[in-house]
């Protein structure tokens, strides 16, 4: 899917990932040693009064582009950061006291890495991490299945798949 960036106001915007729409980046972080981008998007902003404050709480969603506008990585990730020469994505999803996190690694050019063993998964879409470091549940080609982390990533180490 095909999308660029432009400028409006001195506020930049993103085109072209949805369809027509135009999304607000929040966060703009180029990546120089690959041709990716790291970009925060506004999906929804809230507005309160808090301790005689008003402040405003973003919601954003974290994805890579490169150079060329195509998306690396889907704009699904509710937090990404760059550590050395791996992208780290969470997701955060709502706990009992507090939120847990699902781990996601790729690569500086957008490819799902098994972090333990920095093995490259380019046929799979994502790879997600779990406590477990012996298992890992990856997709490819829509489908889910459960992989060991020392498998190959041929697929072979596919136990179990089922459609989404």
């Amino acid at each position: 899917m095909k999308c660029y960036i432009e400028v409006t106001n001195g506020i930049k915007y993103i085109q072209g990932i949805d369809g027509y729409s135009k999304l607000e980046i929040a966060d703009y972080i180029e990546l120089h040693e690959s041709s990716m981008i790291m970009i925060g998007l506004i999906i929804d902003r809230k507005e309160y009064w808090y301790w005689g404050r008003n402040h405003i709480q973003y919601s954003k969603l974290w994805g890579c582009v490169d150079y060329m506008g195509n998306v690396i990585v889907p704009f699904v990730y509710s937090n990404m950061k760059r550590e050395f020469n791996l992208i780290i994505a969470e997701i955060e999803e709502e706990g009992i006291c507090f939120p847990n996190y699902r781990h996601y690694y790729f690569n500086l050019r957008g490819v799902p890495v098994i972090y333990s063993t920095k093995k490259e998964m380019p046929e799979w879409d994502w790879v997600e991490h779990s406590d477990n470091k012996n298992i890992l549940i990856a997709q490819k080609e829509g489908k889910q299945g459960i992989i060991g982390a020392t498998d190959k990533p041929c697929g072979e180490g596919v136990r179990t798949l089922t459609q989404n």
